[in-house]
């Protein structure tokens, strides 16, 4: 009998420990979370990895605003289900028929003509005038590393659409934002990858020979390729779904500027890596948002030049669980005009009072909600004079970052031009559209002064 209850004893304890064995390893996930992250990484178990130099989280969905902020993005099963859908929809955005890429060619761009903005011709006057707008102070302020003009435009809508139309001609721009999309992460994928099948061949050709193998020649004017075009716009189809946020000030390390280089063929706006200091101007706003888990990315393109600037996304808010919504300028109230009052018969009224006066009212007017911040005229953080990247001050330069106008006509500005539509259906690179004729713009520059440098005498409009 005693052999009995021992027996028992120790099947009673073998259950007991055996028990807590299954419920242990039923929620090792919980009680062991690092343990479960060890083996393969799939898009629902994906870690946190250690933040980089710079405070920049490799996971992040926009990197950091400079001072090491880890970003809204995150891993829980809302957020990865929501950035499928937001993939989802820029996929579906992008994947057009001729005919609707070529309404949106029309839609976006002005012309075909190549815009000269960023080219070393136009150094000078573009330097000068994106320092006047970033308010820098000194004997001759300039931002010698701006990538192109200063938007012309005030209002955040009429910026949009200057640079929807700079993208369309203006190379270097286009291959900037192609590049920061290497920088914004959507879905466990950053969207360079994401969009792969026309930003990869592009950025090949890119590195090859920059803005030259994007560009052809018809008689003395210079225009951007189709094959750019298509890229151009898939661009701003993309900022197109976007949510425009207006014009903010915000601060940033991590930004695009230009290289200073003295050939068209070399220029480019290349990455800072956060290690230019920090940009503190205003900026073109535009987020990717989540439905109820914040932003997924936070980007924008600074006034003063409109290079590509990346920030801290937002995370939503604690009490609504929602990302906090743009704000809008309101319109102003206006008043109707007054209304002819009929004239009574005073023996029908019962006060007597005939054309008695009409009450009024006050006519509210508007303020504006957009943010115009500040912007200090700094010109220690990462656009001062570098010794050996003076740009080139020769030439005639023309207004507001236009095509480079002859000594004998004014400036002209890029929105007052008669923008007549151009066919460059047939156009390949290096063929001149007008005559057929080949032309070698790696020696373009024994006739013309290279590409960024035409004939004295010229003009591309």
């Amino acid at each position: 009998m005693r052999i009995v209850k021992v027996s028992l004893a120790v099947l009673l304890i073998f259950l007991v420990v055996a028990g807590i064995g299954w419920l242990i390893y039923a929620n090792r996930a919980t009680l062991f979370p690092q343990r479960e992250q060890s083996g393969n990484v799939t898009p629902n178990s994906m870690p946190t990895a250690t933040p980089g130099p710079e405070g920049v989280n490799p996971n992040s969905a926009g990197g950091t605003d400079g001072n090491g902020t880890e970003d809204a993005g995150g891993t829980d099963d809302d957020v990865i289900e929501e950035e499928k859908d937001l993939e989802q929809l820029l996929l579906e955005a992008l994947d057009m028929t001729e005919y609707e890429r070529l309404q949106l060619q029309a839609k976006y761009a002005t012309s075909k003509e190549f815009l000269w903005n960023s080219a070393p011709i136009n150094a000078d006057e573009r330097t000068k005038l994106a320092a006047k707008k970033a308010k820098m102070k000194g004997k001759d302020p300039r931002m010698y590393d701006a990538v192109s003009y200063p938007f012309s435009a005030e209002e955040a809508e009429a910026m949009r659409l200057e640079l929807y139309d700079e993208i369309c001609r203006n190379p270097v721009v286009g291959a900037m934002i192609v590049d920061g999309l290497r920088h914004i992460k959507l879905n466990g994928s950053y969207l360079f990858d994401t969009f792969s099948e026309w930003t990869q061949p592009f950025w090949d050709k890119w590195e090859a020979g920059k803005t030259p193998v994007f560009c052809t020649k018809k008689k003395d004017t210079w225009y951007v390729t189709d094959e750019y075009i298509d890229v151009a716009v898939n661009l701003c189809v993309f900022l197109d779904q976007c949510t425009a946020r207006g014009i903010e000030t915000k601060s940033t390390k991590e930004f695009w500027y230009h290289n200073a280089e003295l050939k068209v063929k070399d220029v480019e706006a290349l990455f800072s890596e956060g290690k230019l200091g920090t940009d503190n101007l205003p900026v073109l706003l535009f987020s990717i948002d989540r439905k109820t888990t914040g932003q997924a990315a936070l980007f924008g393109f600074n006034v003063c030049d409109k290079r590509l600037e990346i920030f801290t996304p937002v995370k939503q808010s604690p009490t609504t669980g929602e990302t906090p919504k743009p704000t809008e300028t309101p319109k102003p109230t206006e008043t109707p005009p007054p209304q002819e009052q009929k004239k009574k018969n005073p023996a029908d009224s019962s006060m007597n009072q005939g054309n008695a006066p009409q009450g009024g009212g006050t006519q509210q007017g508007s303020t504006s909600n957009q943010s115009t911040g500040n912007p200090a005229g700094n010109t220690s953080q990462g656009h001062q004079d570098p010794a050996t990247q003076t740009p080139s001050t020769t030439g005639n330069t023309s207004g507001q970052g236009v095509s480079p106008a002859s000594s004998s006509k004014p400036p002209v500005d890029q929105n007052e031009m008669d923008y007549s539509p151009t066919n460059s259906s047939n156009s390949t690179p290096g063929q001149d559209q007008g005559t057929g004729e080949s032309v070698d713009l790696a020696n373009e520059g024994e006739n013309s002064g290279e590409i960024g440098e035409p004939k004295t005498g010229t003009s591309n409009k």
